[in-house]
């Protein structure tokens, strides 16, 4: 296999989820109150040509690694004529960088974009090595070639000290829904649970920071991107979670409305953590379980959900006890609401347990230099009954590709609301200035045509959480599903 479909089977994980913390930063309540900022001091010498190193820098990569080879109609040898100088004169770090991000802004795509260095080092990235020359970055040699998964932190070094901090959970998952802070889904036995909290409680504090006023202002700053959601539930779980043994003040409204405050001590998670290259560790979860009821709708569904497209032997293996566990069942679910993506040969691997015919198609991955197609061969004993999966906002990346290929190869029908549009894989690179740069390197398409990136999965059946199902123990998503599978029964026979 060439080195650069190696790169293409590497990490698809939306460059929203990469600069989670830039993220989080901007839709902070706290930063919602203006501050006086001080002056910025007038670039030296030196200064401005690490600001023009790092622009030609931003430059050359777009021009050698980009996509597209007409740069969306773009001419970029006039774009870097146009705004080279407007970094030469600036005079401080954020005039250059909004030249460079006026630059950027001409391609007129998503996954590009200048990360301010405060933001940057936030994610974990402060002790990223300085950036190499362009032709150290040709090797075929595939250990030596950048991939996606080592250059999303361009060397960053997380330390097991940092990991431990990410390790603290209460219990609970919440959703953005419009500007409320839902509780979907509280883990039994966890500290939520034990002190009470229940699904369709609203989270409107967690300490000093003001969920609602953070909704409110995220909303109208993301306005109406499909990738507002994830940055959303995102900021809201960074500040749930913590050390094991801390404890998070949270105010909720309860389910008669009232103000409800709750002091929830953080547990370990149980989930598993995975790396993957140089990527920052990423919580894994999966469950399955049987969705049984009594007559007369006597529903019997397998439910499987997973969190990330990671560790692909232990969900390899999950999966296929699910598959086994549902044959003589109605059909199966899987959930990947939330579920942020991760490696994308995953997919396919996946995906394989449900076609019959050799040869299916997911989409296709085109990068300068080549083409990927996601291709799909059945199992030995593939799954034929109903598929139903699930997805939702946060649903990203490689859960794009396996969710609209599944539905547009018509084996799937899909529940929940529409995806992030986040399909594109993307690196994030220091740059010499401290700031960090985010790039696409590939496009892609589905089975059926369509572009994923910034239009996302369309469900079949739009639903969406609503209070009332969650305060009743229902999930509306879960049970819409379950329906149409018990619907595809075939009549009994006389």
């Amino acid at each position: 296999m060439s080195s650069a479909r190696r790169r293409l089977l590497a990490t698809l994980l939306p460059a929203a989820v990469l600069s989670l913390v830039a993220s989080c930063t901007a839709t902070k309540p706290d930063a919602v109150q203006s501050q006086p900022t001080a002056p910025q001091s007038t670039l030296t010498d030196a200064q401005r040509q690490t600001q023009l190193d790092s622009f030609d820098h931003v430059w050359t990569t777009i021009r050698d690694n980009h996509f597209d080879p007409t740069f969306n109609g773009v001419d970029w040898d006039a774009v870097r004529t146009e705004f080279r100088p407007r970094v030469e004169a600036a005079n401080n770090a954020d005039e250059a960088r909004a030249a460079m991000t006026g630059m950027i802004d001409r391609l007129k795509q998503s996954h590009f974009s200048i990360i301010p260095a405060s933001s940057y080092q936030a994610v974990d990235v402060s002790a990223a090595a300085p950036i190499q020359p362009a032709s150290t970055s040709t090797s075929t040699n595939p250990s030596s070639n950048p991939s996606p998964e080592r250059d999303a932190f361009a060397g960053s070094n997380q330390s097991e000290q940092d990991a431990e901090k990410q390790q603290g959970v209460t219990g609970l998952h919440v959703w953005p829904v419009g500007t409320q802070a839902l509780v979907l889904r509280v883990d039994p036995g966890s500290p939520a649970d034990l002190i009470g909290v229940r699904p369709g409680w609203i989270v409107s504090r967690v300490g000093t920071h003001d969920i609602d006023a953070m909704l409110k202002v995220g909303r109208e700053s993301l306005d109406g991107k499909l990738t507002a959601d994830l940055y959303l539930s995102m900021t809201i779980a960074h500040y749930l979670s913590g050390r094991p043994g801390e404890v998070r003040t949270v105010t909720f409204l309860d389910a008669a409305d009232r103000p409800a405050i709750r002091s929830i001590g953080l547990t370990k998670s149980k989930a598993i953590p995975a790396k993957f290259g140089n990527l920052p560790t990423i919580w894994l979860t999966h469950e399955y379980r049987r969705l049984e009821s009594p007559p007369p709708n006597h529903n019997r569904v397998g439910y499987f959900a997973f969190s990330t497209f990671f560790e692909p032997a232990l969900i390899a293996a999950e999966m296929q006890k699910a598959v086994e566990d549902a044959r003589d069942l109605d059909g199966l679910i899987i959930d990947l609401r939330g579920n942020i993506g991760g490696i994308g040969a995953m997919a396919m691997g996946i995906g394989g347990w449900f076609v019959d015919q050799p040869r299916q198609n997911l989409g296709t991955m085109t990068t300068r230099q080549s083409k990927l197609t996601f291709v799909l061969n059945p199992r030995a004993k593939p799954y034929t009954k109903p598929l139903a999966i699930l997805i939702d906002g946060g649903s990203a990346s490689t859960s794009e590709v396996l969710a609209g290929g599944l539905k547009d190869l018509g084996r799937a029908r899909l529940f929940g609301s529409t995806t992030a549009g986040a399909a594109l894989p993307s690196r994030i690179e220091k740059l010499a200035n401290g700031d960090g740069f985010q790039y696409a390197f590939a496009d892609y398409v589905s089975t059926g045509g369509q572009r994923l990136e910034g239009l996302g999965v369309q469900p079949d059946q739009i639903v969406i959480p609503d209070r009332a199902s969650l305060l009743a123990g229902r999930d509306p998503v879960i049970d819409a599903a379950t329906a149409w599978i018990s619907s595809q029964r075939p009549p009994p026979t006389q």
